[in-house]
């Protein structure tokens, strides 16, 4: 699989970023709320958070690289989380004990917005998504056990590379890609973010 590999240019893309404030960033995103879904007993539940903030380009999505010795996903871009854990009382639970853990960001700096449509990935994870905002950003310091860096993208250039409605297509060589900080974000997070952008567009 080719990381390089651009989006597939069967899907439309946007004709132009759409210009965000946060209420409306806020709004749109709590309108992302997930179907009721059968259970996967097959799979390993996962949790992620998707963090929003204002930037000096407009609001903007925090992402993570992960450190390279990790045994899954090496160096790959990713939002904040990690695996359900047996004492984590529920999904959400473990997407904000995961954030903390990895990038130092605590429960009360966030003001959640609600979860998102599950993402299974091919090795058998499924992955709940929640957002966040994130109303006073502050330095951040990774944890350099579990990330490499942290890396803060405006939304403007996320939906400068966006195709609508990437994130339907299986294949994951041919679905949703974007450069962020001089890497190619692709995978489960990639869909997910373009599930996202495409909500916030009025596209979903």
């Amino acid at each position: 699989m080719d990381p390089a590999r651009p989006p597939t240019p069967d899907a439309a893309p946007h004709p132009a970023a759409p210009r965000f404030d946060a209420e409306t960033v806020r709004r749109r995103l709590r309108a992302l709320a997930p179907a009721p879904e059968p259970p996967h007993p097959d799979r390993r539940p996962g949790a992620v958070m998707a963090i929003f903030l204002d930037t000096p380009d407009g609001p903007g999505l925090l992402f993570t690289k992960r450190a390279p010795h990790l045994g899954e996903h090496p160096g790959q871009i990713s939002f904040p989380g990690g695996a359900v854990e047996p004492f984590d009382p529920d999904f959400l639970a473990a997407a904000l004990r995961e954030t903390r853990e990895e990038i130092g960001l605590s429960p009360h700096e966030l003001e959640p917005l609600g979860p998102w449509p599950s993402q299974p990935v091919l090795d058998r994870w499924l992955i709940h998504p929640f957002a966040a905002w994130w109303p006073k950003p502050r330095p951040l310091t990774p944890a350099p056990a579990e990330v490499d860096r942290i890396i803060i993208t405006p939304l403007a250039e996320l939906f400068r590379q966006h195709s609508r409605e990437c994130w339907l297509i299986p294949d994951p060589a041919q679905s949703c890609r974007y450069q962020v900080g001089g890497d190619t974000l692709w995978g489960a997070t990639a869909r997910i973010t373009g599930r996202a952008l495409d909500a916030l567009a009025g596209g979903f």
